[in-house]
């Protein structure tokens, strides 16, 4: 829209410019005095004033307005009162006044002309001059000041229609993208520079997924424009200013001026929690049936391990030969580690039940790093905590379960030794989540982010789905339980876990939790994470 008003200020000026040429034209054929050498300066310096006004207008144009006013005294005095010189900047600078502020300031310009111009006509002695070339001036600003009137009341309902829309289409919460129809962006909204990371200015006039790339893999909206056809609802993966990925929604539709097509508009929205929530659905259904076996199964090991125990406690204490003695200690121990293990199953199962209280996230993260990595050499710990997302209402215990296991995961990934970053900061966007079981919507900066990441090999496309899946496990000892158990500290938290590669290598486990949960559970105390 702003560049069809650029093209109707162009337009109007040529049409004033000639209205200026064709009034002085008149004047010219009918005053014998006026010679051709008089027609060729008047059109040079209204021609000049055109190409110069565009340029000044909105930042020198008092300077202009001053030049012009200036020049005509200046001409009288150094031609004389009788001289046409002094003319040539009055016509337009009556018409300059009437194209910026209409009547009023065609008006005000001659107003002001007629006064600076008496001073010559005055000291001259020119008074005989003044007067009908002041009425002369007159009729060409009430002409003047007529088209400049319709052009001020135009462009105020173009900026009101303008405002209005801007302010339409920032209103929608999906993205909004305009390109011309070579994919160059002519506008966005604000949902789309909060999306994408990047500000309209930064984006305008960049031809899009070539010179500025929003879209990972195909680019629908260029593909529209190919095709010239519209691309409807449609899953894309937009790429962040800042790297990140960010899954959404997408439709591309045709802009169109009667048979020739213009441009293209493509709306989307971001759908990450969409798919996070679908992620975790699928998660919760696989969990629960692996949780009702696992209780079910380690309820039918536990009676029989019990006998078990008995038996080679007898062989124990009945025996004689040292071997068999032996044997019966080796079948005790096998039976503590199965028992172990089938009480893992159970914790598993058996409802979590958090008891929520105020604790200080960073003081509580620093004291987990402390009695996980004892015993690690050549780990390098980087912390990264915003104040902003510091008190927090968790489970304390339950939340150190879920540290000391990321933790201990991250520097067993890095045998050789490197480094683990932790980072905390405020979600800026809308988390939707459980609380109290109600279904709720938490504001942007009421949940936290918790990072935790580390310079190990990675963890595998192929299995990053199963990680949290009870009894997976990719090390030669345990039971797989430790990143299943963490997974459900979270759910009942009302939070969401997940893992994706750390850029430069390694794995990056990302939590998500509300900070708080409308009110302390514990009286009002913090609590800094320390035990008793």
């Amino acid at each position: 829209m702003r560049g069809d008003r650029r093209i109707v200020g162009y337009r109007l000026r040529a049409v004033l410019f000639g209205c200026c040429e064709a009034l002085y034209l008149v004047i010219w054929s009918i005053l014998p005095s006026l010679g051709t050498a008089h027609l060729i300066v008047f059109s040079a310096v209204n021609l000049l004033f055109w190409l110069v006004h565009p340029l000044l207008r909105g930042r020198s144009i008092w300077s202009l307005y001053g030049t012009y006013l200036s020049s005509s005294v200046g001409l009288a005095f150094a031609f004389g009162i009788e001289s046409n010189l002094p003319l040539y900047p009055a016509y337009p600078l009556v018409v300059m006044a009437a194209l910026d502020f209409g009547l009023n300031g065609a008006v005000s310009a001659l107003f002001a002309f007629s006064l600076i111009y008496l001073i010559p006509a005055i000291t001259l002695k020119g008074v005989g001059v003044y007067i009908p070339r002041v009425a002369a001036l007159a009729l060409l600003s009430l002409f003047a000041g007529l088209i400049g009137e319709e052009r001020v009341r135009t462009e105020r309902r173009l900026e009101r229609m303008e405002d209005y829309l801007e302010l339409l289409i920032n209103s929608i919460k999906s993205g909004v993208v305009v390109t011309d129809i070579e994919g160059r962006v002519v506008s966005m909204n604000e949902a789309a520079e909060e999306i994408l990371g990047y500000s309209a200015d930064e984006m305008r006039g960049r031809k899009l997924d070539e010179e500025v790339v929003i879209h990972r893999g195909s680019s629908p909206i260029l593909k529209a424009l190919s095709e010239r056809r519209p691309v409807e609802r449609v899953d894309v993966t937009l790429l962040s200013k800042g790297g990140e990925e960010i899954p959404a929604g997408a439709s591309v539709y045709l802009l169109e001026d009667g048979d020739d097509m213009t441009g293209a508009v493509e709306i989307f929205r971001d759908i990450s929690d969409i798919k996070e929530r679908e992620a975790l659905l699928r998660r919760q259904e696989r969990l629960v049936a692996l949780g009702q076996m696992a209780a079910e199964v380690a309820h039918e090991i536990r009676n029989p391990l019990g006998g078990i125990r008995g038996f080679a406690n007898l062989i124990l204490r009945k025996a004689e030969d040292e071997a068999i003695k032996r044997h019966a200690s080796f079948i005790i121990e096998g039976v503590e580690s199965i028992e172990r293990i089938v009480n893992d199953f159970l914790a598993y199962a058996r409802p979590l039940n958090p008891i929520f209280r105020k604790a200080d996230l960073h003081l509580l993260i620093k004291e987990c790093l402390a009695s996980s990595l004892e015993g690690f050499e050549g780990i390098e710990v980087k912390l990264d905590l915003s104040e902003e997302a510091r008190e927090v209402e968790v489970d304390v215990e339950q939340m150190k379960q879920v540290f000391r296991n990321l933790f201990l995961n991250a520097a067993e990934a890095m045998p050789e030794g490197g480094r683990i970053t932790v980072r905390v900061y405020p979600w800026r966007k809308p988390f939707r989540t459980e609380i109290g079981g109600e279904i709720v919507t938490l504001p942007p900066g009421q949940t936290v982010v918790i990072e935790v990441s580390d310079t190990g090999p990675g963890i595998p496309d192929e299995i990053k789905d199963r990680i949290f899946n009870p009894f997976f496990t990719t090390k030669t000892t345990g039971t797989g339980l430790g990143l299943a158990i963490v997974h459900r500290i979270i759910e009942a938290h009302g939070g969401v876990i997940s893992v994706k590669d750390r850029e430069g290598g390694g794995a990056t486990f990302v939590i998500k939790l509300p900070m708080n949960r409308g009110g302390d559970r514990d009286g009002g105390r913090t609590d800094t994470g320390g035990g008793r």
